[in-house]
């Protein structure tokens, strides 16, 4: 009698569809996750920016405009500075307590779809 020594091509190319069909699924659901981690990150540190913002204004009695380092006493650069953003990558325009943005380009600094996140400062909605 005959013994069979490892697998036919059949069987091969079946583990290998099934791979195959596995990572087809997968791999969106992957890379949507990744860019809600990405958003996450900004979307953190941006409501940090935000409460310096209500503390600078009480503190000094007048915001911050756009200059961010007004906030620096009040915020970690180093917490700041993240994966996906660099902390010199919020921009800020707070001039009156209603209105004004905080504003999170990525890392890169190129215009990666979903990365630029927008942020009234006032109500924290995203824009």
């Amino acid at each position: 009698m005959h013994k069979r020594r490892g697998f036919t091509l059949i069987e091969l190319i079946i583990v290998i569809m099934v791979i195959g069909i596995l990572a087809a699924i997968s791999a969106p659901l992957m890379t949507g996750s990744l860019s809600k981690a990405k958003r996450s990150e900004g979307i953190a540190v941006m409501g940090a920016i935000r409460a310096v913002i209500k503390i600078y204004a009480t503190e000094n009695g007048s915001y911050p405009g756009s200059d961010i380092t007004r906030l620096y006493q009040y915020i970690n650069m180093d917490e700041m500075d993240g994966v996906y953003y660099r902390n010199d990558g919020y921009l800020i325009s707070c001039v009156v307590a209603d209105s004004g943005t905080i504003e999170a380009r990525p890392k890169n600094g190129g215009p990666e779809t979903g990365l630029w996140i927008k942020m009234n400062s006032a109500t924290g909605a995203l824009e």
